[in-house]
């Protein structure tokens, strides 16, 4: 606040003698920082100061006057009174001083106030302004009655003088008290904006979803809390920390970190984080400690306490899921490994998948990838690698995949397997797990099954099942690309004399080179199947005309009579085939054509067998299909 004098310096107060016009302005001086200071609680040591500098000043002061009374006016009667006056002064300078120890500094401050205003009114402009005159009229030659005559005509003047200096203050404190009134608004305005700041500070502080408070770091004394800390805590200002918080303490907490919240140096240090169980609340939280300034000086502790409870709930549900996780990755019979990008190598096994890759730890697979664990190329071709790009791109994308994948252990050796990529998070890091199981001797099984469902277990020629499937494909082929299908029926003639006269294992023996030669006379597009016993059935496609199969028909003949050593035993036999066409004049389905060329061949072996014969669709009637 701007300093206002209450005792303004007037030029009426100048006695035209310098070192006593430079000692009033010395008191004057005095008497305005006595009334500022006033302003605001004033101090008994601020007090008890001024009164010890009036004292001085009164000493010199009044020395310097009355040696000019002694040296100018010797015999004025005057002098003796002058004198009276300042000791005067002096008496009640020392009952102010002795006030201070009984009195209060506001009543002190006040006497001393009204004094000096008093004392310098009269002292100026009676005593010192007569003594002023005196000197002058002595300095101009004038003696006795007329330098005291001289003195009056002086004094004269005075009332003017003290009614120009009383008009000089009113207009000096009429702008002292503009000023003050501007300055009182704008610290109302300034207490307005600071509450208004305080308002929001306390408006966060208590809108923040933390506990906050603020304690003495010596006295462990709670100094603020804000909304929730309340609500949690209860009304803990004022008391003692460890008392209320902890409460089950006997003195400050072992996990204060009071003391490392300031350096060497008393200067506070990076703020302190850690974490904290409080069994009383039995809740977790994350807490920020840090050493800040206090309004009267010290540094005391600010704590944000961030309850974290829920979140060390979903840690160790997080943990209890690895752990399960990890159990069941490291006890699953499945073979499952983790691969992570960029090159998508291994970065966890589990035993089941070392065993069956042939690998003895996981230092052995550590820098392979699923390419390094797969032959070149797949049972369909393609390389392995572009394929496992594709898959792994694919599980990525949609979450999985799943399929056949065949592997190749560590000692080169492959197998069939079923493969299930799966695209999972961990640790923040989107991988693949992938899930192996060595389906090779399931495959085994399967195409053996398969093997016979449709082949036939004696000659290892496709059975009536899968002759049906090659008889369809080729009708449909022969409609897309407008070609001829023969349906050749093959009985062999004379084998039940030989399976009567040398048994039914000779029998058997001749069946499977009858049928390997047959098969060998035939081309890899054409099909020989065993319907059962003796008879075999021979679907020759992609013919341009009839007489387009007629030498592979002489060749199966020729296959089927040739001389057959079983056990050191010439065997002979012979066929008779029947054969038939498609497409013919009017639709016709598989079992028909059977049925004509089944006709065709009885006619062959009515005609004198080691024969074929074509079934005539023209002169016959169609066979009707059951």
């Amino acid at each position: 606040m701007t300093q206002m004098d209450i005792f303004p310096w007037h030029a009426r107060f100048a006695t035209g003698i310098e070192v006593i016009d430079v000692q009033h302005r010395r008191l004057v001086e005095l008497l305005n920082r006595l009334a500022s200071q006033a302003a605001s609680p004033l101090s008994i040591g601020a007090l008890s100061q001024i009164l010890d500098e009036l004292t001085e000043y009164a000493s010199y002061h009044f020395e310097t006057e009355e040696s000019i009374w002694r040296e100018f006016l010797p015999d004025d009667p005057l002098t003796h009174e002058h004198h009276l006056s300042h000791r005067s002064f002096e008496s009640e300078v020392r009952a102010l001083q002795q006030g201070t120890d009984t009195l209060l500094v506001e009543e002190v401050t006040e006497r001393t106030l009204a004094f000096l205003t008093g004392w310098l009114i009269s002292h100026i402009l009676e005593s010192d302004r007569y003594m002023a005159c005196l000197v002058s009229a002595r300095e101009r030659g004038l003696t006795g009655e007329a330098a005291q005559a001289h003195a009056r005509e002086c004094m004269g003047s005075a009332g003017q003088d003290l009614s120009d200096i009383v008009l000089a203050i009113y207009a000096a404190h009429s702008q002292g008290t503009l000023r003050l009134i501007r300055e009182v608004q704008a610290h109302r305005q300034a207490e307005q904006a600071l509450a208004l700041v305080r308002s929001r500070l306390m408006n966060i502080l208590d809108g923040t979803n933390a506990v906050v408070y603020v304690s003495g770091m010596n006295t462990h004394e709670v100094l603020f809390v804000n909304a929730l800390g309340r609500r949690v805590l209860g009304d803990v200002v004022g008391k003692i920390c460890w008392q209320t918080i902890q409460q089950d303490m006997n003195g400050p907490c072992s996990f204060c970190t009071n003391s490392r919240l300031l350096g060497a140096e008393g200067l506070p240090t990076a703020p302190v984080v850690w974490e904290h169980f409080n069994p009383r609340l039995n809740r977790w939280y994350q807490l920020h400690d840090q050493a800040i300034p206090w309004d009267d000086g010290r540094y005391v502790r600010l704590e944000i306490a961030l309850d974290i409870t829920e979140q060390k709930r979903l840690e160790q549900s997080l943990r209890d899921s690895e752990e399960r996780y990890r159990l069941i990755f490291e006890q699953s019979r499945d073979a499952l490994m983790i691969a992570e990008p960029p090159d998508w190598r291994f970065t966890a096994v589990n035993p089941a998948m070392l065993e069956l890759f042939g690998a003895a730890s996981f230092d052995d697979v550590r820098v392979l990838t699923p390419i390094d664990l797969s032959p070149p190329t797949q049972p369909d071709g393609r390389p392995s690698s572009e394929c496992a790009w594709e898959l792994i791109d694919i599980a990525m994308r949609e979450g999985t995949w799943y399929g056949e994948w065949t592997h190749r252990r560590l000692d080169g050796r492959d197998m069939t397997c079923t493969l299930l990529l799966t695209r999972t998070v961990i640790a923040g890091r989107a991988v693949i797990q992938g899930t192996v199981r060595d389906i090779t001797e399931q495959k085994m099984q399967q195409q053996q099954l398969e093997r016979i469902a449709h082949y036939d277990p004696l000659t290892g020629l496709p059975n009536r099942v899968l002759l049906a499937d090659r008889l369809h494909q080729a009708l449909a082929n022969s409609q897309r690309h407008g070609t001829m299908v023969a349906v050749a029926y093959l009985d062999l003639d004379g084998f039940k004399e030989v399976n009567d006269r040398y048994g039914h294992d000779s029998g058997d023996r001749l069946l499977v080179a009858i049928a390997n030669r047959m098969r060998h006379a035939l081309r890899e597009t054409d099909t020989l199947a065993r319907l059962g016993g003796d008879e075999f059935v021979a679907v020759l496609v992609d013919l341009d005309s009839p007489d387009a199969c007629m030498p592979l028909l002489t060749r199966l003949l020729d296959a089927a009579s040739a001389e057959v050593s079983v056990k050191d035993v010439p065997l002979v036999v012979s066929a008779s085939v029947g054969v038939t066409f498609y497409p013919q004049r009017v639709p016709i389905d598989p079992d028909q054509l059977l049925r004509q060329a089944d006709h065709a061949m009885y006619q062959a072996k009515l005609a004198g067998k080691n024969q074929y014969r074509v079934f005539d669709a023209g002169r016959e009637t169609p066979l009707v299909s059951l």
